[in-house]
């Protein structure tokens, strides 16, 4: 879960370590707005890593789940505009190596609270 709270604020959550060969299936996000307006915003980012982020600067740098690339500028992060909303990708995406870890990262525009819960389903082995 990320609850950034304030204008520009930012913040991350992460999952505990799910293992060494893991493979992602699904991603669902779930937004929860304290105010609803559509000019309001989010920018959220899906990311995996191997370590435990100690900032959102941190959280940022891990790679990226779900890129998008927004035209002349490169690499950029999600928007999702006004009210509560829900989102899933599915996937099957296979990660190994080190004990992996999934995250988000999110960022409101506004001045209030924007409580984002994601949920990762995962297959191990």
């Amino acid at each position: 879960m990320a609850a950034p709270m304030g204008l520009g604020a930012i913040d991350y959550g992460y999952t505990i370590v799910v293992g060494q060969n893991v493979r992602l299936l699904s991603i669902r996000l779930w937004f929860f707005p304290t105010d609803v307006d559509i000019t309001k915003q989010v920018g959220f980012k899906i990311v995996t890593g191997t370590t435990v982020p100690p900032t959102a600067a941190a959280i940022w740098e891990w790679d990226n789940v779900l890129p998008i690339t927004k035209n002349g500028i490169g690499p950029d992060r999600w928007y999702r505009y006004h009210g509560l909303d829900k989102y899933k990708w599915t996937m099957n995406r296979l990660y190994t190596g080190q004990g992996r870890r999934f995250g988000i990262w999110a960022q409101v525009n506004w001045d209030g609270v924007e409580n984002v819960h994601a949920s990762f389903e995962i297959m191990e082995g």
